[in-house]
């Protein structure tokens, strides 16, 4: 009997729920509030990089939107960014494909990209690759790209890290000598494990312009460390040199070796900055 009771007030409960799920308008204010924290009454919701639009039919400036769901559903009480025109998604989208953005990733030129790239026999093949990676319709996730000074490489890199970015696909950037000057520092202010451990987790990576003579042996056997842990964890990885398979450790290159997930392409063409 004493269920009974309670089913009346409990279903009202989960009505009251919903329709606060379903409910996006803000609250009515005088005051036009600017980086404001979620759903925060006072104003449209704004950060340095993005925001909402103030005059958004759909959520009233607000910037995310609920779902009328029930209690118990696994998206019940989760939140979304708003898809009315001009609002919050729309300025998400376009800031993620900004030149800020992509530098924040470690792309020092967002400019070059697929678009911009001078296609060419000897080049077609390394185009495809990393056009194919970038796109997510390869089949590999490892791949070392390999040829002369000055053949495009870099470009390519910089264009497959931007459009995986644009995909939503996190995707960072790094020059090896940076990468070994920030592993240096890292290892003076003893955060050197933490270091490693963020590059070996990272979603997405591509180390450009590697040359073993940069490094020293305790260098090298951290970047293959990396690079391991990546290859049994199945994370999209790219290398790329201006050095001979043979210049480089046969451990590091074992793992680009395996057929399928991995691939080792050697751009044939010539040095464009000579021509």
């Amino acid at each position: 009997m004493g269920l009974e009771k309670l089913a009346g007030p409990l279903e009202q409960v989960k009505e009251e729920l919903n329709h606060s799920q379903q409910s996006t308008k803000a609250p009515e204010s005088t005051e036009n509030g600017t980086d404001l924290p979620l759903g925060d009454p006072r104003g449209h919701y704004k950060t340095d990089n993005y925001e909402a639009n103030p005059n958004c039919e759909v959520c009233h400036g607000l910037g995310h939107i609920g779902y009328d769901l029930p209690v118990g559903h696994s998206d019940f009480g989760k939140i979304a960014r708003c898809p009315g025109p001009g609002c919050l998604d729309e300025s998400f989208q376009a800031w993620k494909s900004s030149d800020p953005y992509m530098r924040d990733k470690g792309i020092s030129r967002p400019q070059q990209t697929f678009e911009s790239y001078k296609k060419n026999l000897a080049n077609q093949e390394s185009f495809d690759a990393m056009h194919s990676l970038a796109m997510g319709t390869s089949t590999f996730f490892f791949l070392l790209l390999y040829g002369k000074v000055g053949n495009g490489k870099t470009h390519l890199a910089n264009a497959c890290a931007v459009e995986m970015n644009k995909r939503g696909v996190d995707c960072h950037y790094f020059a090896i000598a940076d990468l070994i000057s920030s592993l240096k520092r890292a290892m003076s202010d003893n955060t050197i494990e933490d270091k490693v451990q963020e590059l070996k987790e990272l979603h997405a990576v591509i180390f450009d312009d590697y040359k073993p003579e940069f490094s020293t042996g305790w260098e090298n056997q951290r970047l293959e460390e990396i690079i391991d842990y990546r290859y049994r964890n199945y994370k999209f990885t790219v290398l790329i040199t201006n050095r001979d398979l043979g210049e480089i450790p046969e451990r590091m290159v074992s793992r680009f070796s395996e057929p399928i997930v991995s691939i080792m392409v050697l751009n044939t063409d010539y040095d464009h900055r000579r021509a």
